[in-house]
């Protein structure tokens, strides 16, 4: 059987999306699926099963050549428009993403009465998301994370370079998603008896990096703030993660939020807007303490939130071993071998008797 996935972006491209495009290319060729990756550029093909990934749904619309060829499809927006807009992009107005959404929702109606099709969520909180746009209740098919931390001599070597500090990390992009102005903020206020490590490079919209000051590069200049921006294999990025005694999410908008659940799984307290999977911290009173409330999410300041951290780490020893039990088992539920399950349960009611796992 065939399956094209089809997403907006290149898969080389580091965003979630394009990541669990890669995982469900390879879980497809282990089914035994032909797999093919496309793009809108490319020339449709017919296809038992079709993904259309990304692009908060918007692939209805563009991908329509490559859905009438195809015989049952997923659709995996991955971020609700709506409520991207609503956090994350303050250029794109909320009325006209409230219209578009509109439009999706009517799309995905009109290819429903057409063919076998599923809409796909990747945390609890998008399924709400993506509900309250679509109409449609989704199927929640977690990402799946298998985090494989390799302390390499170069991490060794960079921590050290932090002179003893307490320190921590940022992993991010910039664009409106990831709050930028907030992640500048928080360097700028940085206490002098902790550090910082940015794992950042200098991509993303050239007219916001200039809007939130961070027209040159590095944009902010200190001490104890470090910045990489070269590449770095996964697992040694993980390796440097697990040195860490701390890392911050401070995002506007995740539909899942890969950081989030990688640090927790290596039980390094990550500090994180309600978003995604951070969403579920506001349901365990250990990790609830790690929720920040700066802008969009409330309007905790950059000292405060440095206050908070101080607070976790070091006012209570108890506190430590409490933490790292909690977040690791909030990552188990996040684990690959779980997410090829569901992937594999979604298999059998796509294809039915045709299926077999």
């Amino acid at each position: 059987m065939r399956a094209v996935i089809l997403n907006p972006q290149d898969l080389s491209f580091p965003g979630g999306a394009e990541r669990y495009a890669a995982l469900i290319g390879k879980l497809l060729e282990k089914r035994g699926f032909s797999v093919t990756f496309a793009t809108l550029r490319s020339v449709p093909q017919s296809a038992d099963l079709l993904v259309l990934n990304g692009g908060s749904g918007t692939l209805l619309w563009s991908g329509a050549p490559w859905i009438v060829r195809a015989q049952r499809v997923w659709v995996i927006p991955h971020e609700s428009l709506f409520h991207a807009a609503l956090f994350a992009y303050p250029h794109l107005q909320k009325e006209i993403a409230l219209i578009l959404s509109h439009f999706l929702k009517h799309a995905f109606n009109y290819w429903k009465k057409r063919k076998h099709i599923y809409l796909i969520a990747v945390s609890s909180q998008n399924s709400k998301h993506l509900e309250t746009v679509f109409g449609v209740k989704p199927i929640c098919l977690p990402n799946g994370v298998n985090v494989r931390p390799e302390v390499t001599v170069r991490a060794r070597s960079l921590a050290s370079q932090l002179d003893g500090l307490p320190w921590g990390m940022i992993v991010s992009r910039w664009d409106w998603a990831k709050n930028p102005r907030v992640i500048a903020q928080l360097a700028k206020t940085l206490p002098e008896d902790m550090a910082l490590l940015m794992r950042i490079t200098p991509d993303g919209i050239p007219a916001l990096r200039v809007k939130v000051g961070l027209d040159r590069w590095p944009p902010i200049q200190r001490s104890n703030l470090m910045w990489l921006n070269y590449s770095m294999p996964k697992e040694e990025l993980w390796g440097l993660m697990s040195l860490a005694k701390f890392v911050l999410v401070p995002s506007a908008y995740e539909a899942f939020g890969y950081v989030i659940v990688e640090a927790a799984s290596l039980g390094v307290p990550v500090f994180t807007t309600p978003v995604g999977v951070g969403k579920e911290f506001e349901s365990d009173p250990v990790l609830r303490q790690l929720l920040l409330r700066v802008p969009p999410h409330g309007s905790q300041s950059p000292e405060a939130v440095w206050l908070q951290v101080r607070s976790v780490l070091f006012d209570n020893a108890q506190n430590k071993l409490a933490l790292q039990r909690s977040l690791k088992s909030f990552a188990h539920s996040y684990t690959l071998k779980l997410w090829e399950q569901s992937v594999d349960a979604l298999l059998k009611e796509t294809f039915a008797e045709r299926y077999h796992v």
